[in-house]
């Protein structure tokens, strides 16, 4: 397998570029400026200590405030605009995997919480995943893994409802929408572990909240969110 990997590199080398700016790197990675800007956007704007909502300060926000207390927090690391959410589309509907490995770096950078045992993507359900032929998220949580040394594993977790796309529906209506949707299927690799829940993109923090209910009704210690993009006040 390594040999054929680099074979692949080969005919396929990966871009030498910074993923928001494309600014020529030594490697793939985000650049100096890139995460320079970052800070300010977080510095300046304010970023809830809870959800990782920007345009909000405190340890709670408006969108967070009547979360269930038994899910953490969720730690994000870029904002849905601009340059950062067009990075975003291009991975997840632009099917550029190789943008997987510098997005999961500064998802790893964010994380203030750093006791986890296992990692799990959020699922798609298999009609999506056959249609689109991969599941951004899981391509995000094999590279944390991989960074960080930690367990992964993307079938303990799985969505059995085929829920409608969540953009444009109201707070109300996207908790409706994943009721239910998700399903554990060996509770005995979840009991007693503290999990790493991984998604490309939060907003009102519906479908990590529906997952983390099913993990804690299977034994889980704690779930923590981490997503690349989150919403902007």
């Amino acid at each position: 397998m390594k040999y054929f990997q680099a074979f692949l590199e080969l005919l396929f080398p990966t871009p030498r570029i910074c993923p928001f700016c494309h600014t020529k790197q030594e490697e793939l990675q985000v650049c100096f400026h890139c995460l320079e800007e970052l800070k300010k956007i977080k510095e300046e704007r304010g970023q809830c200590a809870r959800c990782g909502t920007l345009g909000v300060r405190g340890e709670e926000c408006g969108n967070c405030f009547y979360w269930p207390q038994y899910f953490l927090r969720n730690y994000a690391a870029i904002p849905y605009e601009g340059k950062w959410r067009q990075t975003i589309h291009q991975l997840k509907f632009k099917n550029q995997g190789w943008l997987a490995t510098p997005l999961a770096e500064i998802m790893i950078a964010t994380l203030k919480n750093k006791e986890v045992d296992l990692v799990l993507p959020v699922p798609l359900h298999k009609d999506r995943l056959r249609t689109r032929g991969f599941n951004q998220a899981s391509l995000l949580g094999q590279e944390v893994a991989r960074i960080t040394g930690l367990p992964f594993n993307d079938q303990l977790l799985e969505r059995v409802i085929a829920t409608s796309h969540q953009s444009g529906l109201s707070q109300r209506r996207r908790a409706s929408n994943v009721r239910n949707a998700f399903q554990v299927n060996n509770s005995d690799i979840i009991a007693g572990k503290r999990i790493l829940l991984v998604d490309d993109l939060m907003t009102s923090g519906a479908t990590l909240l529906e997952c983390s209910k099913v993990l804690y009704g299977k034994g889980a210690k704690t779930v923590t969110g981490v997503t690349l993009g989150v919403g902007v006040k």
